[in-house]
């Protein structure tokens, strides 16, 4: 029992405790020491896991013993998830278990590890060596994980999820199945490598399933995905559903290679399911030479969720990446919401990606600010229609900004469409657009402003040249241009059938101007070589033009 003594007169409090009462109680109620357990398939000693010496030499007895709390310390070496020929054996790391490897296995210190020099793979080649007919169907099994559990410096490799339909962990996640249907799972994998895995369904290497109302948030970081394949989608990666906690980055300084699926993500396909109010993060990560069949050969994200939508793509690399429709990224809303929400696409790169048509794809109809910043588009190539195509429906916000465009074959550069009334506008800030064949900029319904940027042709006897540029700005709104360059080849054009153009401090060269009825107001701007200066419209001072080009102006009277 406890003692307390409490004297009013000198105000003091005395606490008496009984300590073997206390330990008593502990005892009773279970507290207990954390415990680390050895694997070193090589180790000759007494094979209880309790140090390298006498380490287990099979993983599974580790797993197979160790509570929440615990860390497995696993030494280089190739480790199977069974010694028979039983598929759906896995590697199954309890909630709230560390699991580490990359251990020369002489190690004190989780900071002398060397997970590049000492390998450790989690390999699901149980059968016939280099015959994956007989694989694992998944080789790690994370079910409804804490944020405590970890795995950390594994090479997981050779899963072949092709199994029967009846159960789902043997057709998805061949490399690692993440579980969180009716539950929670909120796991951490950290400088792992996923190499050669299949699912005939979902998720090559990974997948995270949230069905039934469950939420997930598992987080990769310092992670690399190579060769993984999905015959449905996500050919690295499959997530779905959301989380009520939001924990940063999903994917963070990742790298996706040569990773495949035949419908959609040919990296990584997301489903954000209408569950949660956490924002999806990809941040410092490469997406390169992946395919997708269908849509979004790097990164693909389809999203239910009617309100608390936030997506951010930051410092990313898509390089090389194919598919029919949204070669690079690819972001479909199929239940719009009126909600605020926010997608931003900042600081990243797309280069040399190949679609039949659309590099960047983003159909989030109602998801109300919308931004790309500080980003470059350098060789992209569509067979059809546009480099970057936004659908943004009533009251969304759209901004382009620090953008820069160069060397590239698609029929637009930019396509904004929007509803005939009631849609906030487009704003392109420091836009910048050179070397590009057919760079038009069609913007629809919305009043579209550009300001402070360089659409710029080199000489006709160049390789590159804008002779087919096109401004087009539909109607009812207007077109509003401040401290904007337009040199441009001998057929661009700048079409506004709609309230017409307002220009300040603007430069035009070569461009034939096609207004509507709508009045327009140019002022203190200069033109060189004009078809026409434009007639009907109302010029204000400081008008300089100019019949034969003189080169490329430089100054703005």
């Amino acid at each position: 029992m406890l003692s307390l003594f409490i004297s009013f007169n000198n105000k003091t409090l005395i606490l008496m405790k009984h300590f073997a009462l206390l330990a008593a109680l502990a005892w009773a109620t279970g507290v207990s020491a954390q415990t680390r357990y050895y694997v070193n398939h090589a180790a000759t000693g007494a094979n209880s896991g309790l140090s390298w010496t006498d380490a287990f030499n099979d993983l599974q007895q580790a797993l197979a013993i160790a509570q929440d709390g615990d860390e497995i310390w696993v030494a280089q070496g190739t480790y199977k998830p069974t010694l028979d020929d039983d598929r759906a054996a896995s590697f199954e790391v309890p909630s709230g278990v560390r699991l580490y490897g990359g251990f020369a296995g002489t190690e004190t210190q989780l900071e002398q590890r060397d997970w590049t020099a000492f390998p450790t793979a989690l390999d699901g080649d149980i059968g016939i060596p280099g015959d994956t007919s007989d694989n694992a169907y998944t080789v790690v099994f994370m079910p409804y994980s804490d944020e405590g559990t970890l795995l950390d410096g594994f090479i997981i490799r050779n899963g072949n999820a092709n199994g029967h339909w009846s159960v789902l962990r043997h057709i998805d996640g061949g490399g690692l199945y993440i579980l969180a249907d009716n539950g929670e799972a909120y796991p951490d994998i950290r400088n792992c490598r996923f190499e050669r895995n299949y699912a005939v369904r979902v998720g090559g290497a990974v997948e995270v399933n949230v069905a039934n109302s469950g939420t997930a948030f598992p987080r990769f970081e310092h992670c690399v995905f190579t060769d993984n394949h999905a015959g449905g989608s996500g050919g690295a990666i499959s997530r779905g559903g959301g989380s009520w906690i939001n924990r940063g980055a999903f994917l963070y300084h990742c790298r996706f290679e040569r990773n495949s699926a035949n419908n959609y993500g040919g990296a990584v396909s997301c489903s954000i399911g209408t569950t949660g109010s956490d924002t999806l993060l990809v941040q410092n990560c490469i997406f390169e030479d992946n395919y997708a069949g269908k849509q979004g050969g790097g990164l693909n994200i389809f999203t239910t969720r009617t309100k608390n939508l936030f997506i951010w793509v930051d410092s990313c690399l898509f390089r090389r990446n194919i598919s029919p429709q949204g070669a690079a990224l690819n972001m479909l809303h199929l239940s719009p919401s009126k909600e605020d929400g926010e997608m931003k696409i900042s600081n990243s790169s797309f280069i040399e990606n190949m679609a039949e048509e659309i590099i960047l794809r983003i159909l989030l109809d109602l998801v109300k600010y919308q931004t790309i910043q500080n980003c470059e588009f350098i060789q992209n190539y569509s067979q059809s229609t546009s480099l970057i195509l936004i659908s943004a429906l009533e009251n969304v916000m759209l901004l382009l900004e620090d953008v820069y465009i160069s060397k590239g074959d698609f029929d637009a550069a930019i396509f904004r469409g929007a509803p005939l009334n009631g849609s906030l506008p487009t704003v392109i800030n420091r836009l910048k657009i050179v070397d590009v064949q057919r760079p038009w900029i069609n913007n629809v319904h919305a009043d579209l402003f550009i300001n402070n940027s360089e659409i710029v042709a080199p000489l006709l006897d160049e390789v590159f040249c804008l002779q087919k540029f096109y401004l087009y700005q539909n109607t009812p709104p207007s077109l509003y241009l401040n401290n904007t360059t337009l040199w441009l080849g001998e057929q661009a054009r700048v079409v506004t059938p709609g309230r017409g153009l307002i220009a300040n401090n603007c430069i035009f060269s070569n461009a034939k101007m096609l207004l509507g009825s709508f009045p327009t107001v140019v002022n203190h701007s200069f033109f060189a070589n004009m078809d026409t200066l434009l007639t009907g419209a109302t010029l204000g001072p400081g008008i300089r033009s100019q019949v034969q080009p003189l080169g490329r102006a430089s100054s703005v009277a």
